[in-house]
């Protein structure tokens, strides 16, 4: 008799707590682990591949991201800026090269499950900034790197607590209110535990000040629903939507900091941004086939005369990742990207109305989780850089791995049938 396998491998567990630094990676000590980390993302999977003669993945999604590789190394024959090129086609590559890798479905439940209670967590170092005077330079600077810009945020009444940045922070506290979304959608009620989470979230959200990363998980409700298998979908919909409403009017009630990012929508400046798409748009006209190569933005940027606001380079790309696809890849690498995008969304829509998806109540959960950081990674894209920060790059990958293994899945059992 056969032992039940319950326990996660060496490897496994090794993989475990790279997604969760790469999630909770921000203007913190983590950052500091970087490259560390990505190496890892090869390594691992390396490793346990050649020690346990396990098989690859190879999906029509794995295909089209060995060509988005293979397209991105072939760029640095015409980047304009090589070098720097090379360091985020490797990002890219290893990625890429991840997705190959067949990741058991307990590591992503695990990994979930320990990352919505640390979602939680760093929604309260969001909250209690706002109530107690330099919160984090006080009790958490040995965590938080940099606390320049934790003071220039604060005097804006933005915060960001152990993420050290309020973008980071937003996109940290969306990937927990996705994950308690599918909890919500799989079991077809919602617990108190996570209606008073979600409070939390939501509330932490707000305190950070950033418009797109509020207003998205109020728009990915009705996706979620929209793309659900589940039956009486627009009724439960109108509960969870009737539900988030009346917990926010509360929240706005109680914690009056949190109407600061309502007063922010009232404002049209778009931060300098459309300087930024302008020279995106430049990139193009001068190749727009090939483009200038990836991760050439910020070189670009500063040799036409671009700078920040202290006189130095700006570091921090185009903020619309499509634009800066546009430019830094030409018209050809948009439409493979890009198509990606979309294909890879479709994909894990089909399989949540597939039979042996729908008998599986946990593959059904990842997959709602996996639609969410997808649509999250492509809407948060158009004012953000998410195809270009290696963690939210990273955390997209990790919800493609979900889809990949889902396909695998599938296949196996219709095979076996």
């Amino acid at each position: 008799m056969q032992k039940k396998k319950n326990k996660l491998s060496f490897f496994e567990i090794i993989m475990l707590v790279l997604f969760l630094l790469t999630l909770f990676t921000g203007r913190n000590v983590i950052s500091k682990l970087k490259w560390e980390i990505i190496i890892l993302y090869f390594i691992i999977p390396f490793l346990d591949i050649i020690s346990n003669n396990k098989k690859i993945i190879i999906t029509k999604i794995i295909k089209k991201w060995i060509i988005i590789a293979i397209y991105s190394i072939l760029g640095i024959i015409y980047s304009y800026a090589p070098k720097t090129s090379i360091i985020y086609i490797a990002i890219l590559v290893i990625g890429s090269l991840f997705l190959t890798y067949k990741i058991d479905i307990r590591v992503f439940l695990e990994f979930f499950k320990i990352a919505k209670i640390l979602c939680v967590v760093f929604a309260v170092s969001n909250i209690l900034s706002s109530v107690i005077v330099n919160f984090i330079p006080k009790y958490f600077s040995f965590f938080v790197i940099n606390l320049k810009p934790i003071y220039i945020e604060l005097a804006g009444k933005n915060y960001s607590g152990l993420a050290g940045e309020k973008a980071v922070s937003a996109f940290i506290l969306n990937i927990g209110i996705g994950i308690i979304y599918s909890e919500i959608l799989v079991n077809g009620k919602i617990d108190k535990k996570n209606i008073i989470f979600l409070l939390i979230l939501f509330c932490g959200l707000f305190l950070t000040g950033k418009r797109m990363l509020t207003l998205i998980p109020l728009v990915l409700i009705f996706a979620m629903y929209i793309c659900a298998s589940e039956k009486n979908k627009i009724i439960k919909l109108m509960k969870m939507f009737s539900l988030i409403v009346a917990g926010i009017a509360v929240l706005l009630i109680v914690f009056p900091n949190i109407t600061h990012v309502v007063d922010r929508f009232k404002d049209s400046d778009d931060n300098g941004r459309k300087e930024l798409w302008n020279t995106c748009i430049k990139m193009y006209k001068d190749s727009p086939i090939f483009g200038q190569g990836l991760g050439t933005f910020n070189n670009y940027n500063y040799d036409i005369g671009y700078r920040d606001y202290d006189g130095k380079k700006w570091t921090y790309e185009a903020h619309n990742i499509y634009y800066q696809i546009l430019g830094e890849l030409g018209i050809l690498g948009f439409i493979i990207i890009v198509g990606t995008f979309i294909y890879t969304i479709m994909k894990a829509i089909r399989l949540l109305r597939t039979e042996e998806i729908l008998k599986k109540k946990k593959f059904k959960y990842l997959l709602y989780i996996s639609l969410y950081i997808q649509f999250l990674f492509v809407i948060y894209g158009i004012t953000g850089n998410t195809f270009y920060y290696w963690h939210q790059l990273y955390i997209y990958l990790i919800g493609v791995s979900i889809i990949n293994t889902m396909i695998e899945y599938t296949q196996r059992k219709r095979y076996l049938n």
